[in-house]
């Protein structure tokens, strides 16, 4: 899919970020996606990389942390949508932290 990148505003292909990372290839949180272009999804993988949390397996403080980078980065406000994914992630990242604690 084409269009704007609505973190640096380039025009072109996008890509889907999962914002809490994959595991093997399948998303973590298959639901809090964003399109953006090539670029700044690289540009997140790196920023994982200089905060500490490109783990391969992230636990849950990590994916939590991978959340708020990614708010960090989103300076538009969330639509309906968006705030229901954010929800149901830190939900979910909740629940896995009991389980893994």
């Amino acid at each position: 899919m084409s269009g704007v990148c609505p973190i640096c505003g380039r025009q072109g292909q996008l890509e889907f970020h999962h914002c809490t990372g994959k595991i093997r290839g399948k998303p973590i949180h298959p639901w809090f996606v964003f399109r953006i272009c090539g670029p700044c999804n690289r540009g997140e993988y790196l920023l994982w990389m200089v905060a500490g949390v490109a783990d391969e397996e992230p636990p849950p403080i990590v994916q939590l942390r991978r959340v708020v980078l990614w708010l960090d980065t989103w300076d538009q406000p969330f639509d309906q949508g968006q705030v229901w994914m954010l929800k149901r992630t830190l939900a979910d990242i909740a629940d896995r932290w009991d389980v893994a604690s």
